[in-house]
């Protein structure tokens, strides 16, 4: 007999549940500007470390998700692993489809989208770049 396949993904539940409760606890206003502000705190970071945003205009970036552009030479899989090794668990990947090896994706969602882990953020992505220019013979 063929199956229905388009049902929940029931292991995703427990995860929307504990979203839905950190929104009821902390108010959907609330959340919408944490979310805002951390990103204005990654967008300040970015800035300092002279990267160049793959959305151009800010108005069009969402708050949550932020692609920058790598920099021309450097391996962005030593970049991503580094931080995957030694940061906060702040997401950072490369691109997909036609952006794969171009991007990096930053996501600050939920739990990550407070202060202290975007500082933390922006110092491990420091080093993962100087450690992929040392690693790449470039400094």
């Amino acid at each position: 007999r063929d199956r229905d396949v388009t049902g929940v993904q029931t292991c995703a539940l427990p995860i929307l549940r504990e979203a839905l409760a950190q929104m009821a606890t902390e108010g959907l206003e609330a959340m919408w500007l944490r979310h805002n502000q951390a990103a204005d705190r990654l967008y300040a970071g970015l800035r300092d470390l002279e990267l160049e945003y793959y959305v151009k205009r800010e108005a069009d970036r969402l708050p949550t998700v932020t692609s920058v552009v790598v920099p021309s030479g450097l391996d962005w899989k030593r970049v991503t692993q580094y931080a995957m090794n030694h940061g906060p668990l702040v997401e950072i990947a490369g691109g997909l489809g036609p952006s794969m090896g171009k991007v990096f994706r930053i996501g600050l969602m939920g739990h990550n989208a407070y202060p202290d882990k975007v500082d933390r953020f922006l110092k491990v992505l420091r080093e993962g770049l100087e450690a992929a220019k040392v690693q790449q013979g470039r400094l």
